[in-house]
């Protein structure tokens, strides 16, 4: 028979870890919002509801350049 103790250090840290990705994870989706909430402003509702998020979500490229892509995915989840 096998000793099948598991070491629980490594099971706490992992669970810190991710405990702080889930905290991350909530501070990016609430900063997501915001942005798009001020975005919001600049679309032109005399556009076709694709083109007026591209139009904007374009004004804002160099913003995502060097993100995580769910940052602008959920930039332009919440314009829409």
């Amino acid at each position: 028979m096998t000793d099948t103790k598991i070491a629980l250090t490594p099971i706490a840290d992992a669970m810190a870890a991710l405990n702080k990705a889930a905290k991350a994870a909530t501070n990016m989706l609430t900063f997501c919002r915001q942005a798009a909430d001020m975005a919001a402003s600049q679309l032109d509702m005399a556009e076709e509801p694709k083109t007026r998020v591209q139009t904007v979500v374009s004004a804002y490229n160099p913003a995502f350049v060097g993100v995580d892509a769910n940052v602008k995915q959920n930039f332009v989840a919440f314009l829409t």
